[in-house]
């Protein structure tokens, strides 16, 4: 029983440093975005990465 417990426990730790992980990226992605919106590289709604040449 203690077993099941300490597996689901480190389950559950896993997930949540994934879930950390890809917030994380996901606010790192917005920033770039926005330092690329601002720099006039492409326009807002595109959201990749290729820039507009000037």
């Amino acid at each position: 029983m203690e077993s099941c417990l300490e597996q689901i426990t480190n389950y559950i730790i896993k997930l949540e440093h994934e879930n950390f992980g890809l917030k994380e990226y996901k606010k790192h992605q917005e920033k770039a975005n926005e330092r690329r919106y601002r720099g006039g590289e492409e326009s807002w709604h595109r959201g990749s990465a290729v820039a507009k040449k000037k």
